[in-house]
């Protein structure tokens, strides 16, 4: 069934990177060849730019943010008519082998499908995505790994997204922005992988999510399709959250 599947649909991996392990790298995109029509490497001004690797590259002119890389990438498969789109990080976080449980949902479900972790690189990252899942469960109404660059979405869902981000907020606001559309989500439980210490997000990063957040939940107000003591809630939160967010901007300088 898995296999119908995949011969009847054009697949494309997304891939974004910057300063990766060659060799890792190279290790995924092997892996993931076998799930997918085509693999799409995004890098993202990387010191030592990426080239020799069996798959199709784009390379930024400088270090644009890993949305700006993204967004590229969906607009290369929009572009070619790719019916599904998968993204996933260069790190190793992410292990290929659950692409075909991406797609086997996929095949009862248009619309997109979140990779929620069950494990992170410290005690520090854990609370801070757990403490993010649960605004977007108060929001969505469903525990979503906000953070997670694991995903697949339909190519009709895709092009109803207005993605604007182009730092790490790309992943929160593919969440926000398909919550909005009324596009339908789910998620897969990803298992334990070896944990990577190293990591492009810095706590800056989280606090930038946190302001986005807040930012979305005031302009997207009248359309969040909540209960009124609910959005109330998120209302007055996502006002003292800014104000927090400002006074920790300041004490980090």
């Amino acid at each position: 069934y898995l296999l119908i599947y995949t011969n009847k649909m054009k697949i494309l991996c997304i891939i974004p990177t910057f300063n990766e392990d060659i060799i890792k790298l190279k290790k995924i995109i092997y892996e993931s060849k076998k799930y997918v029509t085509e693999i799409l490497v995004i890098d993202d001004g990387s010191k030592i730019p990426i080239k020799n690797l069996d798959c199709k590259i784009l390379t930024n002119k400088s270090n644009y943010g890993k949305g700006y890389s993204i967004k590229r990438g969906f607009r290369y498969a929009i572009n070619q008519g790719y019916d599904v789109i998968v993204t996933m990080d260069a790190d190793g976080e992410h292990n290929p082998k659950y692409i075909p449980i991406f797609i086997k949902k996929a095949n009862n479900l248009n619309g997109l499908i979140v990779g929620n972790r069950s494990s992170y690189r410290s005690v520090w990252r854990k609370f801070l995505n757990e403490f993010g899942k649960i605004w977007v469960w108060i929001l969505i109404g469903k525990k979503i790994d906000f953070s997670s660059g694991y995903k697949l979405i339909d190519l009709d869902s895709l092009k109803k997204l207005e993605l604007q981000s182009n730092g790490f907020e790309i992943d929160l606001e593919i969440i926000l922005e398909s919550y909005k559309k009324k596009i339908s989500i789910c998620t897969v439980l990803l298992g334990k992988f070896d944990l990577i210490k190293k990591s492009h997000m810095h706590v800056t990063d989280f606090l930038k999510l946190n302001i986005f957040f807040d930012n979305w939940i005031f302009k997207n107000y009248d359309l969040i399709n909540r209960h009124f003591f609910i959005k109330k809630f998120l209302y007055l939160f996502s006002f003292i959250g800014k104000f927090v967010n400002f006074i920790f901007r300041i004490i980090i300088r």
